[in-house]
């Protein structure tokens, strides 16, 4: 390698000697530890800025390397990420028996980190975005076309990572004789939710229970799943308690760009209660009367237009 000049024979060579090598040294002491606990991710204020884009959902080279060996040494390894963004982390999710997201937290994010690893707490956070397989799930950076690009997980079709809402527990929940307080609902009225969820673990956990809505029929491209709304409970080992969620009619409209109103068609919901937008345990509908579902409606160049 060469230093400084304006072309690499003006530089000055110089050579690197290899002094520790922190990867062996840590694999050395994983392999003499019970559990070995690696911890990974980016720094806040130097990678999760928005002038900052990344190449791909990888983690960096030199801590997936760091992360394999450790593992190499202790089957017993759990990774801890902290970061601003989703990572690709498929190999660690087949072979690493636990792995521990956070975003990044204040002075006492160690400890509480360490309370949720010694069992002293719940993992009860539940993830706001999509975790992809790899970027190839993702489309080109600068297309922001969600609905045409199948983006989000209110579009996607594959089988994510990690899909929105996931995260688990350290006990077991069981959901149960899912109700709604009416099977047909004028647009504009609140329907009721009811469900039975149960902690069948041997300790007490927390859940956030999760609605999901996804309309039947209209006349333009509707989600395959979205969030309508949650409730998160405490429960002891064997209890059981019924949870009420409320359903908006009135949030189930979209954006006539051509009438500029916001538009709730006459269809069916599907209605789908779970713990994430892919685990669902429940499913029901209602009728929804609102507006007639008619033919595709051609939008003007910019809403407003006159």
């Amino acid at each position: 390698m060469r230093v400084g000049g304006d072309d690499p024979r003006a530089g000055t060579a110089f050579g690197i000697e290899l002094v520790d090598d922190g990867a062996a040294r840590a694999a050395a002491l994983a392999a003499a530890a019970d559990v070995a606990v690696v911890a990974l991710g980016n720094h806040p204020m130097v990678n999760g800025r928005e002038t900052e884009d990344r190449v791909d959902l990888a983690l960096p080279a030199r801590q997936e390397a760091l992360l394999r060996a450790v593992h190499a040494a202790n089957p017993h390894t759990v990774l801890v990420l902290t970061s601003s963004y989703p990572y690709a982390v498929g190999w660690a999710q087949e072979h690493l028996p636990a792995v521990l997201w956070s975003a990044h937290g204040g002075q006492e994010h160690g400890t509480a980190l360490a309370d949720v690893l010694l069992g002293d707490a719940e993992p009860g956070g539940r993830l706001t975005q999509t975790w992809y397989a790899d970027a190839a799930d993702l489309p080109d950076l600068l297309d922001y076309d969600v609905i045409g690009a199948d983006s989000t997980y209110l579009y996607y079709r594959g089988e994510p990572l990690y899909p929105f809402g996931h995260g688990l527990s350290y006990t077991r929940f069981d959901y149960t004789d899912l109700r709604l307080s009416t099977a047909s609902a004028i647009a504009g009225e609140e329907v009721e939710v009811r469900v039975d969820v149960t902690n069948t673990g041997g300790r007490a956990g927390e859940e956030v229970v999760q609605l999901y809505t996804r309309q039947r029929r209209s006349r333009v491209k509707q989600p395959l799943r979205q969030l309508r709304d949650f409730a998160r409970i405490v429960l002891t080992p064997g209890e059981r308690r019924t949870v009420t969620l409320r359903l908006r009619t009135a949030e189930l409209g979209w954006w006539d760009a051509e009438r500029d109103a916001l538009v709730v068609e006459d269809a069916t919901h599907t209605v789908l209660v779970g713990r994430s937008a892919a685990d669902v345990r429940l499913v029901g509908a209602v009728a929804v009367r609102g507006e007639p579902a008619g033919r595709p409606s051609r939008l003007r160049a910019a809403s407003g237009a006159r």
